[in-house]
């Protein structure tokens, strides 16, 4: 029934995943960010310019996820250079109507799979505070709260996140 699969995403798909950033982001914020953030955080996390020097310098690999063969949403996983054998998880989205199916679930399956074949032995991520859907399911999927922190981003913007980690 969750049949996940990652398919890794080129260059030339850069348009298509900022679709469904822009498609999922407006659904799923609405009730956490303001408009105006949600199209500088859009702008500012998915240019093409930004996805290209993540994927070409910051070794960060971004996939499609899919299940039986449907793109469900997308993530990104790189390395967390801070901490020795850790990984990041800077992205992880599925489509609203694929949410709360057990797909978030079968999809960080795939993150850790994915992580422990590249010698990786745990998985930190940054989440909203007021994500509360996501956090339970991160919970539920063996990540802790490490701490909260608050980043400026610019633009008179914040993220106010907690940091999570799971050991795999």
């Amino acid at each position: 029934m969750n049949n996940i699969e990652l398919a890794k995403i080129k260059f030339e798909d850069i348009p298509e995943l900022r679709v469904a950033a822009e498609k999922i982001w407006l659904e799923c914020y609405a009730a956490i960010l303001d408009r105006k953030q949600i199209d500088y955080m859009l702008n500012w996390m998915y240019s093409p310019e930004k996805m290209k020097h993540e994927i070409e310098h910051e070794k960060i690999d971004y996939f499609f996820v899919c299940r039986d063969g449907v793109k469900i949403g997308f993530l990104s996983l790189g390395p967390y250079p801070e901490v020795a054998g850790r990984a990041k998880l800077h992205k992880l989205y599925l489509y609203p109507e694929f949410q709360g199916k057990g797909l978030g679930s079968a999809s960080l399956k795939k993150v850790f799979e994915l992580a422990s074949g590249q010698g990786y032995s745990s998985i930190c991520l940054n989440v909203n505070k007021n994500n509360h859907a996501a956090i339970k399911a991160y919970e539920r999927n063996g990540f802790v709260k490490l701490e909260a922190v608050v980043n400026d981003i610019g633009g008179g913007y914040v993220m106010d996140d907690y940091v999570m980690l799971a050991v795999i």
